[in-house]
């Protein structure tokens, strides 16, 4: 609980995800929620998290959480 140290980090989920979607559209197939959360952990390796843990995609989302409980 609380715990951040990275058991897997995040840059290699993206990696992974990359070509899940990559192959995945070689067979016609649209990955949507793949697709969205490759952008969302490539966003995360920009600013310099890609070697925090796949936990590191709440702090993703924590910004856009708090906004959505001020309205």
């Amino acid at each position: 609980r609380g715990d951040k140290t990275p058991g897997f980090f995040a840059r290699y989920l993206a990696k992974d995800l990359r070509i899940g979607v990559s192959e995945a559209e070689k067979c016609g197939l649209t990955l949507d929620v793949a697709r969205d959360t490759l952008a969302n952990l490539d966003e995360l390796t920009a600013r310099g998290l890609g070697s925090e843990g796949t936990q590191a995609l709440i702090r993703h989302y924590e910004p856009r959480q708090k906004k959505r409980d001020c309205q």
